[in-house]
């Protein structure tokens, strides 16, 4: 690599991004972007090889910007499909308080210390 470019001539989409890095981008623990990179199918952008033969890895940074989109865009389209489902209920509700009627109420409990103060109660008959 030519030692006279400077990061700006690299774009940064193009840039490699160390572990440090991606865990700052994404939020998650290394152990769990381990995890999701050898999950079958893969779940996160695999890591590479920096040196062939070396230790060093890392992740174009471009591959996790997209999986982070990917994320967001997942997230939009539950939220969306959510709130369809939720209008779809409300929708369900009224309809089922149309057709039962509305008005009606639930059956009155009354403790043992109300029934011996009013001893009507012990009838068994609904007041």
């Amino acid at each position: 690599m030519n030692k006279n470019l400077s990061k700006n001539d690299i774009s940064s989409s193009d840039r490699i991004i160390r572990m440090n890095e991606v865990v700052a981008k994404v939020r998650l623990a290394p152990s769990t972007i381990y995890e999701l990179q050898t999950s079958t199918p893969p779940k996160f952008p695999k890591s590479f090889k920096i040196v062939e033969g070396g230790r060093a890895a890392g992740w174009l940074e471009s591959e996790i910007d997209a999986w982070v989109e990917e994320r967001s865009n997942e997230r939009s389209a539950s939220t969306n499909s959510k709130k369809s489902l939720s209008t779809s209920n409300t929708q369900k509700d009224t309809a089922a308080e149309n057709k039962f009627g509305q008005g009606l109420t639930t059956p009155q409990f009354h403790t043992e210390n109300e029934s011996s103060a009013n001893p009507s109660l012990h009838s068994g008959v609904a007041p």
